[in-house]
C-alpha cells in the first residue's frame, strides 16, 4: 500500500535529467506540487517578522519608560530634599525674619496635658 502512494507521487514528477533541469520543467513541477506548503511557509514567515518587529518596539518602549522612571525618581528625591531643607526650624525662622513677619518663636514652653 505504501508503494502505491510513493509511485503515485512520483508519477507527477518528470524524470530528472539535464534537459528537464535546464528548461525549468522540474522546478515548475515541484512548485506546482508544493505550492500550498510554500504559501503556508511564507505566511508563517510574515507572522514571524511581524512578531519580531512588535517585540522590538515593546522592548524599546520598556527601555524608554525605565529611563523616564529613573529621571522621575531622581526629581522626586531632589524635590523632597529641598522641601526638608526648607521646612527645618531654623530655615523657617530665617525666612520669616527676612520677610519682616511679626511672628516670633515662643519663649514659653508648651504645656503638657495629662
Amino acid at each position: 500500500m505504501n508503494l502505491n502512494i510513493i509511485n503515485k507521487m512520483n508519477e507527477d514528477l518528470p524524470q530528472v535529467g539535464v534537459r528537464t533541469i535546464l528548461n525549468g520543467e522540474i522546478l515548475f513541477c515541484y512548485l506546482r506540487k508544493y505550492s500550498i506548503f510554500l504559501i503556508f511557509v511564507a505566511f508563517l514567515f510574515f507572522i514571524y517578522i511581524g512578531n519580531r518587529i512588535d517585540c522590538e518596539l515593546q522592548i524599546s518602549k520598556i527601555e524608554r519608560l525605565k529611563r523616564e522612571r529613573q529621571d522621575l525618581r531622581y526629581e522626586a528625591v531632589e524635590v523632597s530634599s529641598k522641601l526638608i531643607r526648607f521646612t527645618r526650624r531654623t530655615n523657617v525662622i530665617n525666612h520669616l525674619n527676612a520677610k519682616g513677619s511679626q511672628l516670633r518663636e515662643s519663649s514659653i514652653s508648651p504645656i503638657v496635658i495629662e
